[in-house]
C-alpha cells in the first residue's frame, strides 16, 4: 500500500517527535497566512499578481523552484525511510520540469510540506514541537522566501494572519459551546473562548 498523509505523520512523528494535532495546526497557520484572505485555505491558491507562489505552501513553479524541491525531498524522505512512495509522486514530473503544487489535493501538498521540511539542511520540526520555535520563527527561518528588508513588515503580517485564525476559530467553538452548555455564563465556557 503507498503512503498516505497519515503514515508520513506517523514517520515524521517516530523522528521529530511532537504529535499529530502539532503537526497539523503548524501546516493550518503557515497554511493560512501563505493563501492570503482572497484564498484562504485553497488548494488551488495561486499567487496574488500571478506570481511563481502556488498552493497551500505557495511552493514555487519553475525549474529548481520550491516544489521541485519539495518533490525530491518528500520522494528521498520516503526511500531513505523505507516507506512507499506513492504513485502521484512519480507522476508529478510527467511531461514538466516544473511542480505546481495547486493541480494536487490538500492531502498531497501537505505531504509535500512535512517531506520538505524532513529533507531541509537546517529546518527541524523537533525545535517547534518542543517550543523552542513557534510557528511564525520557523516560517520566517524556513518557508518565507522573501527579502530580508521586508523581515519585519511580513512578521507582523504573520500576526495579523494568526490573529485572524484565532478569531475564526472561536466563532466556529462559541456555537458549539453555548449549545452544550447555554447561554448561561460559565468558566469553561469563558476560559475556552479567550484562549
Amino acid at each position: 500500500m503507498r503512503t498516505d498523509l497519515n503514515d508520513l505523520l506517523e514517520l515524521v512523528i517516530q523522528d521529530k517527535g511532537g504529535t499529530s494535532q502539532q503537526y497539523q495546526n503548524l501546516m493550518n497557520q503557515i497554511a493560512y497566512h501563505e493563501t492570503g484572505p482572497l484564498q484562504r485555505m485553497n488548494p488551488q491558491a495561486v499567487q496574488e499578481g500571478g506570481g511563481p507562489g502556488r498552493g497551500l505552501f505557495q511552493f514555487e513553479v519553475g525549474d529548481n523552484k520550491g516544489g521541485n524541491t519539495a518533490v525530491n525531498r518528500t520522494y528521498n524522505y520516503l526511500v531513505n525511510s523505507g516507506a512507499e512512495v506513492p504513485e502521484w509522486l512519480y507522476n508529478i514530473w510527467e511531461g514538466t520540469k516544473s511542480v505546481d503544487a495547486s493541480k494536487l489535493s490538500g492531502e498531497k501538498q501537505r505531504m509535500l510540506f512535512l517531506g520538505n521540511y524532513m529533507g531541509h539542511p537546517q529546518a527541524n520540526f523537533t525545535d517547534v514541537m518542543s517550543g523552542d520555535m513557534n510557528t511564525k520563527e520557523f516560517w520566517a527561518n524556513y518557508h518565507w522566501a522573501g527579502k530580508q528588508d521586508d523581515m519585519d513588515l511580513r512578521m507582523q503580517s504573520f500576526d495579523e494572519s494568526l490573529n485572524n485564525l484565532r478569531k475564526e476559530n472561536n466563532n466556529q467553538i462559541a456555537p458549539f459551546m453555548h449549545s452544550v452548555f447555554g447561554e448561561k455564563k460559565s468558566s469553561i465556557v469563558d476560559s475556552l473562548m479567550n484562549k
